[in-house]
């Protein structure tokens, strides 16, 4: 890929077929923006399991936007990926059993872990996301105070 999204990322491969040039860019994060907002409508204020796609829409942002320069908002991208993915690791130990609070899910329960609804992952969505953002494309801001302080708050989660 052009731009090197997706090359050495499991479970996060975008198909080359799609166009991927700088004049998609902008679309891609207002489309990866309204489906953050979708999933905090439906599920509501505690997210729980969908935390981590939020962290991860978040995660892709920050890479349209590194990539555009623009640094203040990636920062800001980041910060944000860094809250949900926090609050899905934490979810992940605290909230198996317990109420969506959303009108349209407050029926739906947070299933506990099982043979057919278990996160299948070694580490926690911190360790992940920490692993990402050793990327070059990052270079330009890893000495920011506010990248910085990703790091850190994802170091205290990650496993």
């Amino acid at each position: 890929m052009a731009d090197g999204l997706g090359t050495s990322i499991t479970n996060y491969a975008v198909d080359d077929s799609l166009p991927n040039d700088p004049s998609t860019w902008d679309n891609k994060i207002e489309m990866l923006s309204i489906a953050n907002q979708l999933y905090s409508m439906i599920y509501g204020d505690n997210l729980m399991f969908y935390h981590v796609r939020l962290s991860r829409n978040y995660w892709f942002i920050s890479t349209y936007q590194i990539a555009q320069n623009k640094k203040a908002e990636t920062l800001l991208s980041l910060e944000k990926m860094c809250y949900h993915a926090i609050e899905y690791d934490k979810s992940y130990i605290n909230n198996h059993g317990k109420y969506y609070t959303s009108i349209f899910t407050n029926k739906l329960v947070y299933p506990e872990p099982s043979k057919d609804f278990h996160e299948l992952r070694e580490h926690t969505e911190c360790h992940y996301l920490l692993e990402r953002l050793q990327h070059n494309r990052y270079d330009c801001i890893r000495q920011d105070p506010c990248f910085i302080s990703v790091i850190e708050k994802l170091s205290q989660f990650a496993k």
